[in-house]
């Protein structure tokens, strides 16, 4: 079933495990200014949120701005929620593993935080 702009916007916030104020407040500090209410507004489909914001909640979260928009592209939030989900219990990597791989790259980047390398191999 495709999802709507305000229910993909709900889902990659809760995805993220953030609360409306706490989006609002690290999307003001990536540089657009936006407020808990207005982030409500774009959730309940009250407002259409402008290409600025859309930019800034994919950086912030690490979400695909295609998906966002459109609903199409990569839905990396849900493997970044499973991910979540299993840090702390023994994962087997299956042979299709790679959207897996690359939602565990996703989270250690985001604990290194912005322009940290990480240390060892390559």
């Amino acid at each position: 079933m495709q999802t709507t702009l305000p229910e993909r916007l709900r889902q990659v916030r809760e995805a993220a495990g953030l609360s409306q104020r706490e989006l609002a407040e690290r999307i003001t500090r990536d540089g657009v200014a936006v407020s808990q209410q207005t982030v409500m507004r774009y959730e309940q489909g009250v407002s259409i949120p402008p290409a600025d914001y859309v930019a800034a909640l994919s950086r912030v979260l690490s979400v695909d701005a295609a998906w966002v928009v459109l609903g199409v592209g990569s839905d990396a939030h849900r493997r970044l929620e499973a991910i979540r989900a299993i840090l702390d219990e023994p994962v087997v990597i299956a042979p299709n593993a790679g959207p897996v791989l690359d939602a565990v790259a996703a989270v250690q980047r985001q604990k290194r935080g912005p322009g940290r390398r990480a240390q060892g191999g390559g």
